[in-house]
């Protein structure tokens, strides 16, 4: 019966993100303003019987765990063996105790919920000005990100991106979106929602459960293709174009479209996957602002985030750069208290926040690196700065221009602000400097290369808003 619920309260809240979503996304219909994450602490319908195991016996026994499955009403959801880690759901009184009885730690896996850029807009073609500055893509003189971070310098030396595969994480992609079809990797896509382990409706209703099939159902905007345009948006005479444009994407998709997240199992499975099948850097849009302590267990929170540290660890170990959104709720993390956002919390990859110029519609000569008004800070967690775009001009009928345009229709294009629009700017600019050493380079390099490189910010040295500097794509690759 418990399980029944959960289906159906799953079911209710899939409808009625596909109806909330239609409404944000309509071209006629000014669009709500939404936050990426809230901080929150009470528990999830998902999360309620799901399980990450880890420990010794699983190497040495697994065989034997597994045999206490079906007594158990357990189901196994993934085994990832390079992290030792076991993934199941059981409703079962006695699954934990049972599991700890032969030598298990016992943890919940977490959702993180779907990221949601800021006061999205689409871009119809006769809103775009004339092409400029040597670039021919319609949208390009919209693209003060570019700009702000010497994206064309760049391409000028020759580094584009070549020979760099970079893995966005993310919710579903339109695959074949004409700016971005050509860069991804269509044999390297795969999809870690496993909307199976919810039941069998979800996948017959969601289509969500093919391991190949990265895409994205829905119609109307879409983060994930959102972010593969700002890293490697194709360079041709439409549209828009990415930090790197000769870098490929994997297209990895480790959040629902329907069911309001993507669990800590997905998303490490992600992680490891991409280090395992040749990604130079991963991309990490994401992210769950929580208070530590919160759920079943006073340290709910920190084993989740030490199943990212030790993905996060495994593919940096592997020669991947890993880049993460520093998140929306606009969170001071040095004093934040009890509050928690990750995977930004670890501290082997790269937390970035976001900057946007203010009124750059009416004076494009604006300050392009203006902190926004949503991004979290601090000088402990933030390591870099990128474009993130901002809406602080609403009502201004051309407010929506201090945001980042990117790919993110079936064959559209949006405007979107947010941390998430920051990471892969940075993520772009690491993609240039890995091609220019030759596609293959070690993290801490990449990062000795965008702090050497970055424009420094704010107070000299390490900022709590620009951590140590605004990524500059030009300086990198000189």
């Amino acid at each position: 019966m418990k399980m029944l619920k959960t289906l159906l309260l799953l079911l209710v809240l899939g409808l009625l993100l596909t109806t909330c979503e239609k409404e944000l996304h309509s071209p006629e219909a000014e669009p709500d303003v939404s936050q990426e994450v809230t901080p929150r602490s009470e528990d999830i319908t998902l999360e309620a019987n799901r399980y990450i195991l880890q420990g010794d016996a699983l190497s040495s026994s697994i065989e034997s765990i597994r045999q206490q499955f079906p007594a158990l009403e357990a189901e196994e959801s993934g085994y990832l063996p390079q992290l030792n880690m076991l993934f199941a759901a059981s409703e079962h009184p006695d699954f934990v105790s049972t599991m700890e009885g032969m030598g298990l730690t016992v943890a919940a896996d977490l959702l993180i919920e779907s990221p949601q850029a800021q006061g999205i807009r689409q871009i119809s073609a006769d809103e775009a000005p004339a092409a400029s500055g040597g670039e021919d893509d319609t949208f390009f003189p919209l693209l003060w990100g570019m700009d702000a971070i010497d994206a064309p310098e760049a391409w000028a030396t020759g580094q584009r991106g070549e020979g760099v595969l970079v893995a966005v994480l993310d919710e579903g992609f339109y695959l074949n979106h004409p700016d971005i079809g050509p860069n991804i990797e269509q044999s390297l896509n795969r999809n870690f929602v496993n909307l199976n382990d919810l039941g069998a409706p979800f996948c017959l209703i969601f289509d969500e459960c093919d391991p190949f099939d990265p895409s994205f159902k829905r119609t109307g905007f879409s983060h994930g293709t959102h972010v593969a345009g700002t890293v490697a948006a194709v360079d041709n005479d439409f549209g828009v174009i990415g930090v790197a444009p000769d870098a490929k994407i994997m297209a990895v998709k480790v959040l629902s479209d329907y069911a309001g997240g993507g669990l800590t199992s997905w998303i490490v499975q992600g992680i490891v996957y991409a280090a395992d099948n040749g990604a130079d850097v991963i991309n990490l849009s994401l992210g769950g602002t929580r208070v530590r302590g919160s759920g079943p267990g006073s340290n709910l929170i920190q084993q989740n985030i030490k199943f990212y540290q030790e993905a996060i660890q495994y593919a940096t170990k592997k020669g991947v750069t890993v880049i993460s959104a520093a998140g929306n709720s606009g969170v001071d993390l040095d004093r934040s208290g009890s509050l928690e956002f990750y995977p930004a919390a670890t501290p082997q990859g790269l937390s970035i926040s976001a900057t946007s110029p203010e009124g750059w519609f009416y004076d494009t000569s604006t300050d392009l690196d203006v902190p926004t008004s949503y991004t979290n800070y601090g000088s402990s967690r933030i390591d870099f700065a990128g474009p993130g775009g901002d809406f602080d001009l609403r009502p201004d009928p051309n407010w929506f221009y201090d945001m980042v345009l990117s790919t993110s229709g079936l064959s559209s294009y949006y405007f979107a602000a947010g941390t998430s629009m920051a990471a892969p700017h940075v993520a772009g600019v690491a993609a240039l400097i890995i091609g220019q050493n030759g596609g293959d380079m070690d993290p801490a390099h990449v990062k000795a290369a965008l702090r050497k490189s970055a424009d420094d910010l704010g107070k000299p040295g390490k900022d709590p808003y620009f951590g140590q500097g605004r990524v500059n794509a030009y300086r990198a690759v000189q």
